[in-house]
């Protein structure tokens, strides 16, 4: 009985239950009988299926007996576990692009990765420093106002990637070089300049073979591509941006 096995009922918890259905309210001893199953196991499999609904305990009686419930709790078990299954089908849904965005940083091949939210955005940090390659920013405008919550795991990052001895090459707008503390930036492997003049809505951060796009709104969207060719494509940008700026400024 397939039906059974839908339900998680085990072989042996079938016939017990059976075994009850069919010849009524029976002794341990009469079921270990007529299952071939020492008295010990029929014992927790009947608290199993009590667990369940499934078998009742008779104990007014100097030897307890082990009775069949109405069948229709099978049907009421069977219903909660398909609604079980639809909620766990939804939960699977939400987390499966996280799921597949954390594959494909582990993975060694090229493709993408699409995160929403705090996790990903730190999974996405923390493979910078895994890489343990020179990371490349063109700087995203004001993100601890924007996002509090990310600049605090950004901070936390950053330091870490600093201990990993990661080194850290930036670029902020023009705008930002009054508001950028330029030695505590360096004292974090970091090294800053200043290029353009429009802010930096979104944030570019190259490191080997791999890019990640931030944006800072409300969803917290992280795109990773590992490409070597979009990366140095990408590299080269920076590298031509960073040199237009001249010498580092400072304050």
């Amino acid at each position: 009985m397939d039906w059974f096995k839908a339900l998680g009922l085990n072989e042996k918890q079938q016939r017990l239950y059976l075994f009850v259905l069919e010849y009524g309210a029976s002794t341990a001893s009469q079921l270990a009988h007529g299952l071939g199953e020492q008295r010990t196991n029929i014992y927790l499999l009947a608290e199993e299926l009590e667990a369940q609904g499934l078998v009742e305990r008779d104990d007014t009686q100097p030897v307890v007996r082990f009775a069949a419930t109405n069948p229709g709790r099978l049907q009421q078990l069977l219903a909660g576990r398909q609604q079980a299954l639809t909620t766990s089908a939804a939960q699977l849904r939400k987390a499966l692009p996280d799921l597949q965005g954390m594959y494909q940083l582990s993975s060694p091949k090229p493709g993408f990765a699409y995160f929403e939210g705090l996790k990903g955005y730190a999974a996405a940090l923390e493979d910078m420093i895994r890489s343990k390659k020179e990371v490349c920013v063109f700087a995203a405008s004001d993100v601890s106002r924007a996002r509090p919550d990310a600049w605090d795991i950004l901070q936390n990052k950053l330091a870490k990637r600093a201990h990993a001895k990661v080194g850290t090459r930036i670029l902020f707008e023009t705008a930002l070089k009054q508001d950028t503390d330029i030695p505590s930036r360096e004292r974090q492997r970091m090294k800053v300049r200043f290029w353009g003049d429009k802010a930096f809505e979104g944030e570019v951060a190259i490191y080997g073979p791999t890019v990640v796009l931030t944006t800072y709104d409300e969803k917290l969207v992280s795109l990773v591509i590992k490409n070597p060719a979009i990366a140095a494509t990408m590299q080269t940008i920076f590298d031509t941006a960073w040199l237009a700026t001249g010498k580092p400024s400072s304050r």
